[in-house]
């Protein structure tokens, strides 16, 4: 299931999170495309949306990672991310502006 937080992204999450509807994440601008080399699915990151969305070879929604701060192990909210890639370990790398770099590993 895919739950969501009303927010902008600037205040810490409040409330209770509630389920979205499978085709209802609001995706905008797209900064990057990726293909997970261990599935074949693909990987779409938008900076505006502050999101991750993991996409299967039906167009099906598999998952999503918010970037905002507090979330996902980030302190703060990933400014403009604007690439993406995926290794084979599953570690997840992204890159946003001003030269930032993250990665996030499987637990």
């Amino acid at each position: 299931a895919l739950y969501t937080w009303k927010s902008d992204g600037s205040n810490v999450l409040k409330g209770d999170k509630q389920t979205l509807p499978g085709r209802s994440l609001d995706m905008r601008n797209l900064s990057s495309l990726s293909i997970d080399p261990r599935t074949g699915h693909m990987l779409a990151l938008s900076a505006d949306s502050h999101m991750l969305l993991e996409v299967d070879e039906q167009g099906e929604q598999v998952s999503f990672m918010t970037l905002l701060g507090g979330m996902n192990g980030l302190k703060d909210t990933i400014p403009r991310a604007e690439g993406v890639a995926l290794d084979e370990a599953g570690t997840l790398y992204m890159v946003s502006e001003p030269n930032l770099f993250y990665s996030f590993r499987k637990h």
